[in-house]
């Protein structure tokens, strides 16, 4: 698939997902008609974009589709549960139709799902007559005789200069023009004044613009829609200059000729355009309305003079005003950036970071205090570099939830439940290449809570609630972290039938004690489950399991709470991103190791007489007595014998956790690598950084290393 096709997938993508919400929105409001246009547009902008791009198999599918809203804008068919049944499993077939070689399967299903659309929605619409437009000279006596009032279309004026390159992109301009012409009447002014000479011209470059005349019931935003995917690269002006249509006046191609108008369009000549044509209605007003007309006039057009003249304009001292700056500059306030430029991006930034320690480390052993100087420029620099880079891949949390949307609807009809999904802090945003993989983990919780924990409505109304399930996503920022909670009213989990379970599977002692949340933490265990058997949506103790390495593998935490007969929260924790973060070099014994800055609470020193006086594992700072891990003990680190060490205070489950460590070198900002699967204790770290001075340092997963060590505190 060359570029161009990829850029029509990957648009045509984001336009399913506006779709999906339009009909999310319509499933609330029947007749919310602004919907229903939205709709209507993006089939026809999908029918339009797929035929010039070579997805014909696409653009047939959609015609139908269009057909189909198209009698439902006209109120000849109703929004029912039925229609968004379908149009929601079309959606399903348009994925797979996104292939310049649809597979036969696929046309085949197409196909029969496109005659079954015909005979449920179309029957009959052959019988539906169209409205016959008026011949001119009718037009012109109905003009004749009537006053301001707006007739049925409307004209717009359309400044349409494409991008020089628009060919080698593979755009179309006439073919775009071809089809603004089918949603009405029109009028195009061919401008060629940027022609350059014959030697310095280029083939393949695009050197014309067109204004237009277009007289249409269409909106702004379907008419924009016919631009969508080049509008970003071109000039493009459409504004509504009379709710009247100028095209149908029997004098129209006269007053054009008369007017000059093949040369420029600008306001002023607009203006005299339509007073050229409409003079005789505006005679016909009466006294007290043409007063109130021309009351409203200078409101409406306060910087300029409109005189009535029977003779031809002067227009040849009215310079053409220049295009709109304003809609140039929106134009260009956003701009669609391939992900995998902005990967390498990072990538050479993450490069840049290794770099200037390198350079950090070089400028402590000369002791130069000119190259110091440098250092801190370069230091301040890539840091606002990789702060704006990373904020550029940073999107919100709304782009990935239209699919779970679709997953709660489609699952809790599968499973006779009633179902309202809430979501909240949607604009919260997580780095791109997070977001791309939250999806399974999220998906097999939302599937937990409708399998096992929203109850049946005839279930819930025995039990005094409502028989709608209440569904919850909320993200919300917390410090450093982004935090997703998922909720739901359900029955809740048994913690007692989670400990049976576990003893039965040998996973725990009928004589060990533990906390409550200490046994819902086997949910997450491989091979859990509590379902009594096994469905096609979950029970096959893999889902929970998943979820774990998942958020794991971002570095981030998963926590499980319930209250029987209330419902169940999973909440996720994860940094804001991954590949470079600000921590605190350490060293353990000989060896350095980094942990990340956001965990850290406090920095204490304390001595070898206070840990062998105190009571293990615990010490006592600032009248608090804070448990701690002796990472120098678990590391089985030899640094021979020392006078004072430092206790690192890390957040942990809301709760403070020492690390004990031998020193603190400083702050460092590390570029996280992976590590290799022959490192002894793997789960204790989250990846790894190149050093200054060549040398790697481990990244420590601080709550890896504090569940592990209280698990064997526990035995």
């Amino acid at each position: 698939m060359d570029s161009l096709s990829h850029k029509f997938v990957v648009e045509a993508n984001e336009l399913l997902e506006k779709l999906e919400n339009a009909l999310f929105a319509l499933e609330e409001d029947a007749g919310d008609t602004e919907k229903i246009n939205e709709v209507f547009r993006i089939m026809h902008t999908l029918k339009g974009s797929g035929a010039m791009f070579g997805f014909s198999n696409l653009s047939a599918f959609t015609h139908e589709l269009e057909s189909v809203y198209d009698r439902v804008r006209n109120g000849k068919l109703p929004v029912d549960k039925k229609l968004l049944d379908h149009t929601f499993q079309s959606i399903d077939l348009i994925r797979k139709l996104l292939h310049l070689e649809v597979d036969e399967e696929v046309s085949i299903k197409a196909e029969s799902f496109t005659k079954n659309l015909k005979r449920t929605f179309l029957a009959g619409s052959e019988e539906d007559t169209e409205e016959i437009s008026p011949s001119p000279a009718d037009a012109g006596e109905d003009i004749k005789n009537s006053t301001i009032t707006s007739t049925t279309a409307a004209t717009w004026y359309i400044h349409f200069e494409p991008n020089r390159q628009i060919l080698k992109q593979g755009s179309r301009p006439l073919f775009l023009l071809d089809e603004l012409f089918e949603e009405g009447r029109g009028k195009a002014f061919l401008h060629a004044d940027h022609l350059p000479a014959l030697d310095k011209m280029e083939p393949e470059n695009a050197y014309f613009y067109w204004d237009i005349l277009l007289s249409t019931t269409l909106d702004e935003n379907h008419l924009r829609d016919i631009f969508v995917f080049v509008e970003d690269d071109s000039n493009l002006i459409i504004k509504k200059i009379d709710d009247r249509d100028w095209l149908v006046h029997p004098q129209f191609e006269e007053k054009v000729e008369r007017l000059g108008l093949n040369t420029f369009i600008d306001d002023a000549q607009l203006d005299n355009m339509k007073t050229a044509l409409f003079a005789d209605a505006v005679d016909t007003v009466t006294g007290s309305e043409k007063k109130e007309t021309e009351k409203k006039q200078p409101e409406e057009q306060p910087k300029q003079e409109v005189r009535e003249t029977d003779s031809e304009p002067d227009t040849s001292t009215v310079p053409p005003k220049p295009l709109s700056p304003p809609q140039k500059n929106k134009n260009l306030s956003t701009l669609r950036i391939d992900a995998e430029k902005l990967d390498t991006l990072l990538n050479l930034i993450s490069e840049m970071v290794t770099i200037q320690a390198r350079l950090e480390h070089f400028q402590s052993e000369s002791k130069n205090h000119e190259l110091e100087a440098i250092t801190e420029s370069y230091q301040k620099l890539s840091y606002q570099l990789r702060e704006n880079a990373l904020e550029m891949r940073l999107i919100p949390f709304y782009t990935i939830l239209t699919r779970f949307k679709r997953l709660v609807r489609d699952l809790s009809e599968e499973l006779h439940k009633e179902v309202q999904f809430v979501t909240r802090g949607t604009e919260t945003e997580l780095d791109k290449s997070m977001i791309e993989k939250l999806y399974d983990p999220i998906m097999h919780v939302l599937r937990n809570s409708l399998d096992h924990g929203i109850e049946s409505p005839q279930e819930r109304k025995k039990a005094g609630k409502p028989e709608k399930g209440l569904l919850q996503i909320n993200t919300f920022n917390a410090g450093s972290s982004v935090v997703i909670e998922i909720s739901d009213d359900g029955k809740g989990i048994d913690a007692n039938e989670i400990r049976e379970k576990a003893i039965q599977k040998g996973l725990l002692q009928p004589t060990t004690s533990l906390t409550e949340k200490e046994i819902m933490n086997f949910i997450f265990r491989p091979g859990f489950s509590t379902a009594q058997k096994v469905s096609d949506v979950s029970g096959r103790g893999v889902g929970m399991d998943v979820v774990k390495k998942n958020i794991a593998d971002l570095r981030g935490e998963v926590e499980l709470t319930s209250t029987t007969g209330k419902g169940t929260t999973v909440r996720i924790i994860l940094p804001l991103t991954l590949s470079i973060i600000d921590g605190l070099l350490v060293y353990v014994g000989s060896a350095r190791y980094i942990i990340p800055l956001d965990n850290i609470k406090h920095i204490y020193e304390v001595s070898d007489d206070e840990i062998e006086s105190g009571f293990k594992p615990v010490m006592v700072k600032d009248g608090r007595q804070i448990p701690y891990v002796n990472l120098i003990e678990e590391f089985q680190s030899k640094s021979g014998a020392h006078q004072h060490l430092h206790m690192v205070v890390v957040y942990y489950n809301e709760k403070e956790m020492g690390m004990m460590i031998n020193d603190v070198v400083g702050n460092y900002q590390a570029v996280i690598k992976p590590i290799g699967k022959m490192i002894q204790q793997k789960e204790f770290f989250s990846g790894a950084s190149i050093l200054g001075d060549g040398d790697v340092a481990l990244v420590l997963d601080t709550n890896r290393i504090i569940n592990q060590f209280i698990n064997e505190q526990n035995g």
